[in-house]
């Protein structure tokens, strides 16, 4: 079966659905690329040809954006708190992550 790009488009936006669904949890490549009926070592090449970043690029800037609304709009809530429920392992990675992001 030969595949357009609109269904390619269709098949990583779903994918993406999935990951901004689960963004606090930690989401294997495979399992990703399973939402999107894609073999996991074609879904990343579909992927980042689509998107323009990687699986990891993408999660990582969707993960910082909502701890930034979160350091925005939570400001009782402690950084180490945030980090963690937004996925990242620790507060350090997440602030290396979020000047590298930020600036």
């Amino acid at each position: 079966m030969q595949y357009n790009t609109i269904d390619y488009k269709k098949r990583v936006c779903r994918a993406m659905n999935y990951i901004s669904r689960n963004i606090e949890q930690e989401l294997s490549l495979e399992e990703i690329a399973k939402t999107a009926s894609f073999s996991m070592f074609h879904f990343h090449r579909i992927f980042k040809a689509v998107v323009g970043e990687t699986v990891a690029g993408f999660t990582r800037r969707l993960r910082l954006e909502l701890a930034a609304n979160r350091l925005l709009s939570k400001q009782q809530d402690d950084i180490t708190t945030i980090a963690i429920d937004c996925g990242f392992s620790s507060s350090q990675n997440f602030a290396k992550a979020f000047r590298q992001h930020f600036g």
